[in-house]
């Protein structure tokens, strides 16, 4: 998912059109994958004559940033790899991301899932760095990509370090759109969704963005404790039961926190122990269970250890419906039917190799 860059009205005098027009061409470059695109088919997209765009595809392929193949009615246009060399520099200015690059690896060579580190765009995530998973399947999402934050676990993992108004403005913003069956559109909702993620320190898109697949994410931050970035992890959902993706969460909870020490910052359990809850649940709603999980501990629901002390009573908690086949925790309650919400069945799905989460 890629969306226009969003800019601020007293900005627009500083910027040169004809720049704007060629980064433009380079992102559609970029989405057209493989295939590339034909003259005509950038010419509209860009709003320009077929001369001009021609034009601007012979400068950028003098400079070696566009390509082209093909005869003349054949010929079709796509990046160039002086395209890789800048990305290359830029990786290696990037501190966060030479932090970040051996943890991901870490994780997914330990989970098999696609790491990813974004970074916050006003209402966005931008992928700056990923590793891929081994095997066949392949998740589309190229780096500089920018991604929706109520239906991404990234995006909600960032969403859920602000206060609850400023959260709810970024997402409004965003339009919220309903990318599957799944996806949160309504502001209230999507709130009660990162208290939880604020709570246990990581976030869930349970095939929100795309269906048949799944993320979980959390935040990362500097030694301000400032959130900066955070990383996610990417899978197929098929039948993978909720608790699953909670000790993936928690995988992925762990990865951020060694990133953010790196970087000086307090890692979950200090911050928990000095940052406010995220937020009340609107008036007239039901408060989610909170989940006090520290640094390296595995949660009451994985492990079936003693709920005392370290979760709510049961009158907060209703049982799974008897439709859904989520596993219950050890005491015959479920992490998937949080009051005043519907459980979700899991269903399995069909394999899928493109998706934003």
């Amino acid at each position: 998912m890629t969306e226009p860059a969003q800019v601020e009205p007293d900005t627009q005098r500083y910027r040169l059109h004809s720049v704007e027009r060629a980064l433009d061409t380079l992102e559609l470059l970029a989405a057209a994958g493989p295939g590339g695109m034909t003259l005509t088919e950038l010419a509209d997209r860009i709003s320009v004559s077929r001369s001009s765009a021609f034009a601007l595809l012979q400068t950028l392929i003098a400079r070696g940033f566009a390509a082209d193949s093909g005869t003349r009615l054949t010929r079709r246009y796509r990046l160039g790899l002086a395209l890789a060399k800048l990305g290359d520099a830029a990786e290696v200015q990037s501190p966060l991301i030479s932090l970040a690059t051996p943890v991901l690896q870490s994780v997914t060579d330990a989970s098999g899932l696609t790491t990813r580190l974004v970074v916050p765009d006003g209402p966005y995530a931008v992928v700056t760095a990923r590793v891929d998973a081994p095997g066949t399947v392949r998740f589309a999402s190229y780096l500089g990509q920018r991604e929706y934050p109520h239906c991404t676990s990234a995006g909600k993992a960032l969403l859920a370090t602000l206060p609850p108004e400023q959260a709810r403005a970024l997402a409004l913003e965003s339009d919220m759109p309903a990318r599957t069956g799944r996806t949160i559109t309504d502001p209230d909702d999507l709130l009660r969704d990162l208290e939880l993620s604020a709570a246990r320190g990581y976030s869930i898109d349970d095939e929100e963005d795309s269906e048949g697949v799944f993320c979980v994410g959390a935040a990362i931050f500097d030694r301000n404790g400032d959130r900066v970035a955070a990383i996610s992890g990417t899978g197929l959902k098929l039948n993978r039961p909720t608790w699953r993706m909670d000790e993936l969460g928690l995988t992925i909870r762990e990865a951020a926190d060694q990133i953010t020490v790196a970087l000086g910052g307090p890692p979950f359990a200090e911050r928990q122990l000095t940052v406010p809850p995220f937020a009340p649940p609107p008036v007239g709603r039901s408060p989610l269970p909170r989940s006090p999980v520290g640094l390296g501990e595995q949660p009451p629901w994985l492990t079936g250890g003693p709920w005392s002390s370290r979760r709510p009573a049961r009158s907060a908690w209703r049982p799974c419906p008897s439709s859904s086949p989520v596993p219950a925790a050890a005491d015959g309650w479920s992490l998937s039917a949080w009051p005043g919400t519907t459980s979700r069945p899991v269903s399995a799905s069909t394999t899928r190799s493109t998706t934003t989460c």
